[in-house]
């Protein structure tokens, strides 16, 4: 009986080690990659170039390089994390999108994989996370390349954002937890909502271009007012039921749809279709886009760190806005500069 109870423990041994085994070459292969990364500067996974730099290091030297990728749900959470900069106008393939797919599907596989597999697909899902992270919270590009005058805070310390990416991996819902960090208030959002928009107005094929020719005042007849009024439903300027067609005379109902899309675009509100407002219906739906895109960005640089209570002056809108608790509470025109007496952008207090 004692020779069959040591055997049996013997065994149990046995199949114990291997596992052990296998967390300690793993934290030995994360060990090697953040030396190298360490010592170069540089550091390229399954062909990937990894940007975190030496935030990657602290992130993996407080962890004292273990795995911090244990579930694979956090791994699903970041990949759908991923996917979903796409609505703030990013680009999902910047933090690596197909291989955190590859990776995660791995992981679900249950197939063994190497200590050194195991090891790249660890510094690669928190590569990733540290790209998203930065990228909503600061924007992509840096503002003072574009502007040596800005001075908006970009700033960020390692040991605080190290701690930020660990107890974002180990937080219960990791896209929960990166809603939370960034609240964007309804400027932002209106942004959001306008690229999914036109994205799908883009998707179906966008709007007819409207012909140049004289100007186009209310009562006057003229054969493009059938295509007016199709560009306008596109973008819902002319709301569906709200245009009653009096042959080809631009009537009231369709001079509303004109006076909203005016509104919207900064224009003179008249209802008269000169040049401004036949370049306005003309830009394409592709174009845009990428402004929104653009102003997300530009969104992002400047809504990092702003209170409840502001006043926001858009320049390029011509309007001011008094924001309050996260609401707009009121907004007005305003007159801005020209290009040889730019109006400045700053921000005080």
């Amino acid at each position: 009986m004692a020779r069959l109870l040591i055997f049996i423990l013997l065994c149990l041994a046995f199949v114990a080690m291997p596992a052990a085994a296998q967390e300690a070459t793993v934290s030995e292969a994360l060990a090697l990659e953040i030396e190298e990364l360490a010592a170069t500067g540089q550091l390229r996974i399954r062909g990937t170039e990894v940007a975190s730099g030496e935030l990657l290091v602290d992130v993996y030297e407080q962890n004292r390089f273990e795995v911090a990728w244990t579930r694979p749900a956090q791994v699903g959470e970041l990949f759908e994390a991923i996917k979903a900069t796409e609505a703030d106008g990013l680009d999902p393939a910047d933090y690596h999108v197909g291989e955190v797919r590859a990776g995660y599907q791995q992981l679900l596989s249950g197939v063994e994989i190497s200590a050194d597999e195991r090891a790249e697909l660890d510094l690669l899902f928190t590569d990733s996370l540290i790209r998203l992270g930065y990228h909503e919270r600061f924007g992509k590009l840096n503002p003072q390349t574009l502007d040596p005058q800005w001075n908006y805070r970009r700033e960020q310390n390692a040991v605080e954002a190290a701690d930020e990416i660990l107890t974002a991996i180990a937080s219960e819902s990791l896209l929960a937890h990166i809603k939370s960090l960034f609240p964007r208030g309804p400027i932002y959002q209106q942004l959001r909502n306008g690229l999914a928009e036109y994205r799908r107005i883009m998707a179906n094929g966008g709007w007819p271009r409207f012909p140049e020719g004289s100007a186009l005042r209310p009562g006057a007849s003229d054969e493009r007012v059938i295509l007016l009024a199709q560009r306008l439903a596109v973008t819902g300027d002319l709301p569906a039921g709200g245009y009653s067609p009096s042959g080809d005379v631009y009537n009231e109902s369709l001079q509303a749809g004109v006076r909203h899309f005016q509104s919207r675009h900064g224009l003179d509100v008249d209802g008269i279709i000169g040049p401004s407002t036949v370049r306005a219906l003309n830009v394409s739906v592709e174009e845009r886009v990428r402004q929104l895109r653009v102003n997300l960005e530009r969104a992002r640089w400047v809504f990092d760190d702003t209170s409840d209570n502001f006043i926001l002056v858009n320049i390029a809108g011509f309007a001011a806005y008094v924001i309050r608790d996260g609401e707009i509470i009121w907004r007005t025109k305003v007159q801005v500069g020209k290009p040889f007496r730019k109006t400045p952008v700053f921000r005080d207090e």
